[in-house]
């Protein structure tokens, strides 16, 4: 007997204000994701996934990116540093799910598993054909992994500095710590704030 699984909840992310993490990787979206479920479409190779998590993928990246404004902007919260900019959003859990099954199956296929030859020869196709320079799978995975690392932070921290940001209170040590965990985070993830 299966026990059935708990819903995964839907996450408070914390976004940094500098919005290069998300506009630098849009391109995933359509150049990258959409072409892989239609591919997904038309063969069901086993070693892909279907189209709906690629579909889901690229779906959140486009909403991110247009959620995101096109400049870093000053601080409006109080619970920010003076000059820092951070977004809070709730994202679905199904969002990160997507995200997270295309990121292992592309590392699957970087991996050379078997089942996965066709998705890293088509994966190299469009790295070679649609971007100049080419790009390699391990762009399109590190691309995809910084858009995950700021997404799943989810650390004490983390919470933290969402509910401070939510209630646009005055920082105090702990709202601080929080801000500096997080950043120091995003730093080790190569990620601009």
């Amino acid at each position: 007997m299966t026990t059935p699984q708990e819903p995964t909840p839907d996450r408070l992310c914390v976004l940094p204000g500098d919005p290069s993490w998300i506009h630098e990787a849009r391109y995933l979206d359509d150049q990258l994701l959409l072409p892989l479920a239609e591919a997904a479409t038309a063969q069901k190779d086993a070693g892909t996934l279907p189209a709906a998590p690629y579909q889901a993928a690229a779906a959140t990246i486009r909403r991110l990116a247009e959620a995101m404004p096109q400049e870093t902007c000053e601080s409006e919260s109080a619970a920010a540093p003076p000059g820092v900019r951070l977004y809070v959003m709730n994202l679905p859990a199904w969002e990160t799910e997507a995200l997270w099954e295309v990121l292992a199956v592309l590392r699957r296929a970087q991996a050379g598993e078997p089942d996965t030859a066709d998705l890293l020869q088509l994966v190299q196709q469009i790295g070679g054909d649609s971007f100049d320079p080419a790009r390699s799978t391990a762009n399109f995975i590190a691309d995809l992994l910084q858009i995950v690392a700021v997404l799943m932070l989810d650390t004490p921290a983390a919470q933290t500095l969402a509910t401070a940001l939510i209630r646009d209170t005055q920082p105090d040590p702990s709202v601080h710590e929080a801000y500096e965990e997080i950043t120091a985070a995003w730093r080790d993830a190569g990620i601009r704030y």
